[in-house]
């Protein structure tokens, strides 16, 4: 099991990363309807803790992601 972590907060299992849908970002097609992928392109993952948002990136969750220690 994995998860991510925020970058800006300690070490605390409050401080993941879940994938939102973010309602200030515009879609990249002029119509919403055109959108093939349900609106992954206004897809970004926020903190639950601080609250602060980045686009989801290849790269990015590589960096973030954190394995889950059992016992």
């Amino acid at each position: 099991m994995h998860y991510y972590a925020c970058p800006y907060c300690t070490p605390n299992p409050k401080a993941r990363l879940k994938k939102v849908i973010a309602k200030d970002l515009t879609c990249k097609y002029d119509k919403e309807e055109l959108c093939e992928d349900k609106h992954k392109c206004k897809e970004v993952m926020e903190c639950e803790k601080c609250g602060e948002q980045w686009t989801v990136l290849k790269n990015f969750l590589k960096e973030q992601k954190r394995k889950i220690k059992d016992g």
